[in-house]
């Protein structure tokens, strides 16, 4: 099986090691093809302008500027499975969201946001077309937690994570949030929903919310560690405001 992987990065950004991350990461059975673009040459609408470091970059030449060094990121890519392109040009919300109609899974590194995440959490969240993975540069999973609102969305977020990611993480603690049911269809809603979790995940917890189960995080879930994977569907604005990404 193949995936397209669309991989936001910084000019800083250790290539190599990021490769061997998603390695682990993500189904090893499956080759990837991977699609990079700089964060740097990306602007936002909101903001209006490039990033301020772009002047300076476009006088140096930079890391995906230098064709050795793409030549030598493209030979460590096959290394483990993987074909990799940079792709330029990427400088705005419209291409950004056409871009990314085709690809399984974009990756966005968060040490790239610096001083811009939440104007840039919000454009990436609003206008791309496919899941979207929010990478710590040092990042180690303890846990999972799944934010279950009873839609069809989180429950191919969950079919995605299935086929997406190592099936290794499946033996780790997963947290499942929901809300207060109103009916007995949303009960049944649930009980489906976790039945199905059964059959891929040992050890599952459930917890009830009487309030958004966004705003739920804030508290302790069933599984608490400081090192989560987080799942979650598409979010409003005012959940985005309220989470503060």
């Amino acid at each position: 099986m193949k995936h397209k992987i669309l991989l936001a990065a910084d000019i800083n950004t250790d290539f190599e090691h990021l490769l061997e991350d998603l390695y682990n990461l993500l189904n090893k059975s499956h080759r990837k093809y991977i699609s990079a673009f700089l964060v740097n040459e990306y602007k936002l609408e909101k903001v209006g302008a490039a990033d301020e470091h772009l002047m300076q970059d476009q006088g140096i030449s930079s890391l995906v500027e230098n064709i050795e060094r793409e030549l030598a990121i493209e030979k460590k890519a096959e290394d483990f499975d993987m074909t990799f392109e940079v792709v330029h040009g990427v400088t705005d919300v419209d291409r950004l969201s056409s871009l990314s109609t085709v690809f399984d899974l974009l990756v966005w590194e968060l040490s790239s946001f610096k001083s811009r995440d939440k104007e840039t959490a919000e454009a990436v969240m609003n206008s791309v077309k496919c899941p979207v993975l929010f990478l710590p540069t040092e990042w180690e999973i303890e846990n999972l937690i799944i934010v279950y609102d009873r839609s069809m969305d989180s429950v191919k977020m969950m079919k995605g994570f299935l086929n997406m990611f190592n099936p290794e993480l499946r033996g780790l603690p997963l947290s499942v949030l929901v809300p207060d049911a109103d009916n007995t269809y949303q009960i049944e809603s649930e009980k489906v929903f976790i039945d199905y979790l059964k059959l891929f995940f040992k050890n599952i917890g459930v917890q009830i919310s009487d309030q958004d189960p966004i705003k739920g995080l804030e508290r302790e879930v069933v599984f608490d560690s400081a090192r989560p994977f987080l799942m979650f569907g598409n979010l409003s604005q005012e959940q985005i405001d309220n989470k503060g990404l």
